[in-house]
């Protein structure tokens, strides 16, 4: 097969890594070892005395006076002898050693702590898989071999268990790998302490918070969503005031092992504001600090952003916007009364500053990340690792697309693949803000050609899951409204062609519905426009569709892509008027967004209907934008 630029599953680790599966063999074998030896050391039960006999009473004596009758033996004072003899037996020899099972426990986990300080096992690599095997196998043998351990020692005082020394380091030896399991799982968790320090600006807005860093950090990538954020009191803090309750040597010893266990945090972030535009990074990965980096604005590539140069120019203290509005009133007061021209549109509102900076943050933070989560943040990624790239990515979608300025958000994601040849997300996202808007049948079947090979190129990337997979999900969606436009511009040949290319989206879109997409506000929407989708290609296929479902949901009546969705297909494919009040009411809502607005005019779906009267009548009559 040709090199085709798309990297094969066989290049990304394994969900559970081989030394993991290695570590639950061995574990297991032990325990299989120790049962065994135990078996074949058991001391047999003694041989049972003999049987007593049991003689006449005696006759009277001379006195005359009879022997004394056995006392009746009830049910209840037998089962009270019964469990009186299973405790003395069985419970009471363990209460002596439920001190040497807690300490054994404690023991192998401060062993785990300490070997988190071992090279090789603070920069270990891993995945989301590979930490539950870890913490199965871990915890199992280090509560696990202090237990038998106790076992055996009863077992052996009492004479019923040789006393055996391999059986002993046997069970010792499955401890350590029980701790060694742990101690791998807790150098390679997502537990994420992040510490954000604003610069105190003057102007509105312009100081980073820890939320904002945390917000850009979920967006950029779904396995952030993982990641363990601790907030609230702090864990030495609480472990000081609940030493305070007691001051016995052994509680504070307990505390101060827990303390030494539970504290451990693999990442630490710290950033700090310097102005506006600039703050410092420093990332430290068990204990040991893995980079330190400046970012700014003000340098390139973000200074050529045109929505970063104003942010730049901006006054640094309020007082001067409020100079500036107060202007603004009082000339708004001299020309009252008066005929002004029209307004212009209102340009795109600007990001703020602190949510541009936390996004370079964030962005950083993932790449950096991302190195030792190859399995799971490289596969969110796309490919992607400069984290230059992934901001200028995240700031296209989130800043030019969401406002219809498809031309610019380009400029920034040409300039995102330039930076990052391998960031496929950002030249999927470029390829789709070109060529989105096509609506030639020769161009829309070369765009369904690339999205087609891209999803099975992601589905054989991600094996299974791509129902919750953004960059899947998404391209999927772009695939299903593209065909629908293709369909809407062309018609059956007689020879199935039309049909063959129409098909297997609508099946794949299908399948993706019944998947299970995520149930947030997100996949929910997702799923109703693929629920749409399918049922304008059905009809496009020769298959009866009835609308009535989606005409009472209220969620489409609200939603400007679902509302715009529903009104094309009741057009195009349900046959209605333009002057139906259904289409006037979705198509009224969809016009509040401004890649619709402007979308609209060339829409192959309305476009094609034989309502052309009225589509001319509703593009004259929605005027032109007023908020640009």
């Amino acid at each position: 097969m040709a090199d085709d630029g798309y990297p094969r599953d066989g290049g990304r680790p394994p969900a559970v890594q081989v030394g993991t599966w290695v570590l639950a063999i061995v574990g297991l074998a032990g325990l299989f070892a120790a049962w065994w030896i135990a078996a074949t050391n058991a001391i047999p039960d003694a041989a049972a005395p003999p049987a007593t006999t049991v003689t006449p009473s005696a006759a009277p004596t001379a006195t005359g006076t009879p022997s004394p009758a056995p006392t009746p033996s009830y049910a209840t004072a037998t089962a009270g002898k019964s469990w009186d003899a299973f405790y003395k037996e069985a419970i009471e020899p363990l209460t002596g050693a439920t001190a040497f099972f807690v300490a054994g426990v404690l023991g192998f986990l401060v062993l785990a702590r300490l070997l988190v300080e071992l090279p090789f096992v603070r920069k270990r690599t891993s995945s989301r898989a590979d930490r539950t095997v870890l913490s199965i196998i871990g915890w199992t043998l280090v509560v696990v071999a202090p237990l038998l351990l106790c076992v055996a020692g009863i077992q052996m005082d009492q004479e019923r268990l040789a006393p055996n020394m391999v059986l002993l380091g046997i069970l010792i030896a499955v401890g350590i790998v029980g701790a060694f399991a742990l101690a791998q799982r807790m150098a390679s968790g997502l537990k994420l302490e992040l510490a954000v320090t604003g610069a105190g600006l003057d102007q509105k807005d312009a100081n980073l918070a820890r939320a904002d860093v945390v917000t850009a950090l979920q967006s950029l990538a779904e396995p952030a969503r993982w990641m363990e954020l601790p907030s609230g009191v702090d864990l030495a803090e609480l472990a000081k005031s609940l030493g305070s309750l007691s001051k016995s040597p052994i509680v504070e010893g307990l505390r101060s092992v827990v303390l030494f266990v539970l504290g451990v945090t693999p990442w630490r972030i710290t950033v700090t504001q310097i102005d506006a535009a600039d703050a410092t990074v420093e990332i430290a990965r068990n204990g040991r600090t893995s980079r330190e980096v400046r970012v700014s604005l003000a340098g390139a590539p973000y200074d050529k952003l045109a929505f970063v140069a104003p942010l730049l120019k901006a006054p640094q203290k309020d007082a001067a916007a409020t100079t500036a509005a107060a202007v603004a009133t009082a000339l708004a007061k001299l020309t009252m009364g008066k005929p002004q021209p029209p307004a212009a549109p209102a340009a795109p509102a600007l990001p703020r500053s602190r949510d541009l900076l936390a996004t370079t943050i964030a962005a950083l933070i993932v790449s950096e990340i991302a190195g030792v989560e190859v399995r799971d943040f490289g596969t969110a990624l796309v490919g992607a690792t400069d984290p230059t790239s992934i901001a200028l990515h995240s700031m296209a979608t989130t800043w030019y697309l969401k406002d219809g300025r498809k031309a610019e958000a380009a400029k920034v994601l040409e300039l995102a693949t330039q930076l990052d040849p391998y960031n496929r997300h950002a030249q999927w996202t470029l390829d789709w803000a070109q060529s989105r808007d096509q609506v030639e049948p020769e161009e829309l079947l070369a765009f369904m050609s690339r999205l087609r090979a891209r999803l099975d190129h992601r589905a054989s990337e991600l094996r299974r899951g791509s129902a919750r997979d953004v960059a899947y999900s998404s391209t999927l969606l772009t695939l299903g409204a593209v065909t629908r436009n293709y369909a809407a511009v062309t018609a059956s040949d007689g020879n199935g062609t039309r049909e063959r290319l129409i098909g297997p989206t609508r099946d794949a879109l299908h399948v993706w519905v019944h998947a299970g997409p995520p149930a947030d506000a997100g996949g929910r929407i997702a799923r109703e426009r693929a629920q749409l989708d399918i049922a304008a290609l059905d009809v496009a296929l020769g298959k009866r569709v009835e609308a009535a479902g989606f005409m009472r949901s209220e969620s489409i009546g609200v939603h400007p892509v679902l509302a715009y969705s529903l009104a094309c297909y009741l057009v195009r494919w349900d046959g209605r008027m333009f002057r139906d009040a259904t289409v006037v009411a979705r198509l009224t809502t969809a016009m509040t967004d401004a890649a619709l607005f402007e979308f609209a005019a060339k829409d192959p779906e309305l476009n094609s209907t034989d309502d052309e009267d009225g589509f001319a009548k509703w593009l004259a009559s929605r005027g032109t934008r007023a908020d640009g």
